[in-house]
C-alpha cells in the first residue's frame, strides 16, 4: 500500500505541476503588470484608462507558458535531486538516427490536419456545443494577437520538450517500474490528457500520448515522442498563422494525405526500430 502510494503522488503531483504553475506564474505576471502600470500612471506616464483583464491575460500568455515551463523542468529536476533519485537517466535520452527522427517528426506534423478534421466532424454533429465553444476560446487565446517566434518557442518548442520529460520520461517510467507495461502505457497516457484540463483537447492529446509512449517503448530514446509532439505543435501554430492562405481543397487533399501518412510512418518506425 505505501508503494502505490509513493507511485500515485509522484504521478499525480508531476501530471498536475505545470498546469500549477501556469496559474501561479499567471497571478504573478497579472499583479506585477497591474503595478507596473499604476506606477506610471502616479508618473504621469500613461493615461486612467480601465485595466482590462482579458487583454492583460493575452498579453502576458506567452511570457507565462515558457517561464512554467522553465520552472517545471526546474523543480522536478530539484525533486530530484533533494530526494536523491536520478534524473536525467529515467529519461533515456538516447541518440537515435537521422531517419527514424524525421519519421517522427513527419508523424507529428501529419497527426495535426486529421485531429482538427474529427474535430469538426464531431463539432458539426451538434454534441456538446459549450464544450466545443470552450475549446475554441482556449485556442484562440493561444494563437490571437500573439508573437508567432514567442508561440513556436513556447508551444512549438518549451512544452513538447518539458511535456515529454514529465509524461514519457519521468511519469512512464515510474508506471513501467511498478505495474504490468500495457496498463502503465495507457495511465500515463490517460494523465497527459486530462493535465491538458479540457475534454477535447485532452482526448486527442490521450491518443498522441499512447502513440507517443509506443514510439518510445520501441526505440529506447524519449528523443522520438519528443519530435513527434513537436511536429505536431508546430505543424498547429503554422496552421493557425498561415492555413487560411490554403483552399479548401488543398486542405482536404493534405488532411487524406496525413491520414495515410500515419499509419505508414509508424510501421516504418516498427521496422527501423525493431530490427526488422
Amino acid at each position: 500500500m505505501k508503494k502505490f502510494f509513493k507511485v500515485f503522488f509522484y504521478c499525480s503531483g508531476f501530471s498536475f505541476l505545470n498546469a500549477v504553475l501556469q496559474v501561479t506564474v499567471a497571478i504573478f505576471f497579472i499583479l506585477l503588470y497591474i503595478f507596473l502600470v499604476e506606477f506610471k500612471k502616479i508618473l504621469g506616464l500613461a493615461s486612467s484608462t480601465a485595466l482590462d483583464i482579458n487583454s492583460i491575460l493575452n498579453k502576458i500568455l506567452m511570457p507565462v507558458l515558457i517561464t512554467a515551463s522553465i520552472l517545471t523542468f526546474g523543480i522536478a529536476w530539484l525533486a530530484h535531486i533533494i530526494f536523491k533519485r536520478r534524473f536525467f537517466e529515467r529519461l533515456s535520452i538516447h541518440k537515435t538516427s537521422w531517419l527514424p527522427s524525421g519519421i517522427c517528426f513527419l508523424t507529428g506534423v501529419a497527426l495535426q490536419l486529421p485531429i482538427g478534421y474529427i474535430v469538426g466532424l464531431v463539432e458539426r454533429t451538434g454534441i456538446a456545443p459549450d464544450i466545443f465553444q470552450e475549446y475554441e476560446q482556449m485556442t484562440d487565446s493561444l494563437m490571437t494577437d500573439q508573437s508567432f517566434i514567442l508561440q513556436i518557442l513556447a508551444i512549438g518548442l518549451l512544452a513538447p520538450l518539458m511535456e515529454e520529460i514529465i509524461f514519457r520520461g519521468l511519469i512512464f517510467h515510474q508506471l513501467r517500474k511498478n505495474i504490468p507495461l500495457p496498463i502503465a502505457l495507457i495511465l500515463q497516457a490517460l494523465l497527459f490528457g486530462l493535465a491538458h484540463l479540457n475534454i477535447i483537447q485532452g482526448s486527442y492529446a490521450f491518443l498522441a500520448g499512447i502513440l507517443m509512449g509506443i514510439s518510445l517503448i520501441w526505440s529506447g530514446s524519449l528523443l522520438l515522442p519528443m519530435l513527434i509532439h513537436a511536429g505536431m505543435n508546430l505543424s498547429a501554430v503554422f496552421l493557425l498563422h498561415y492555413g487560411q492562405h490554403l483552399s479548401e481543397n488543398l486542405l482536404f487533399l493534405l488532411t487524406m494525405v496525413s491520414f495515410v501518412l500515419i499509419p505508414v510512418c509508424f510501421v516504418l518506425l516498427f521496422r527501423l526500430t525493431r530490427g526488422y
